[in-house]
């Protein structure tokens, strides 16, 4: 239960303040300024929910993690994922040619439907497309 909600709490501190887009080393950052005071909040909140996990390793990990990801975030390089996911998911249609790569990215992007899960083994996404063919009375 403690575990739970030091994760939920985690979560929900990172979703209510997200990171800044990274920033390739030695590349001039093209955002603003990271936001010192939300990532203090963020680190305070993190670190809260740190303590409420047992004493010993997995507290100081917790801790060690939270310190990191305000460093990074300070530096405006920590990234929250999601464009790298999107990115990966269409990147997958790349070796597809035509309708096949237009109905792929269709699929990544949520048309159609999806069944089974990560745990049990995949997902399967499926999108169908009717094609009519040539009138036969003709």
């Amino acid at each position: 239960m403690v575990r739970a909600l030091a994760l939920a709490l985690g979560i929900g501190f990172a979703l209510a303040c997200p990171a800044a887009p990274p920033v390739a080393p030695g590349e001039p950052s093209a955002q603003p300024a990271p936001d010192a005071a939300r990532i203090e909040l963020r680190y305070q909140g993190e670190r809260a929910a740190c303590a409420l996990l047992p004493a010993g390793e997995e507290r100081d990990t917790c801790l060690r993690e939270a310190a990191a990801a305000r460093a990074e975030a300070l530096r405006g390089r920590l990234d929250s994922g999601a464009a790298d996911y999107d990115a990966n998911a269409v990147a997958r249609c790349e070796a597809l040619q035509g309708d096949l790569r237009r109905d792929c990215i269709s699929r990544m992007r949520g048309a159609g439907s999806v069944s089974g899960s990560v745990e049990g083994g995949g997902l399967l996404r499926e999108y169908r497309t009717r094609e009519l063919g040539p009138d036969p009375g003709r």
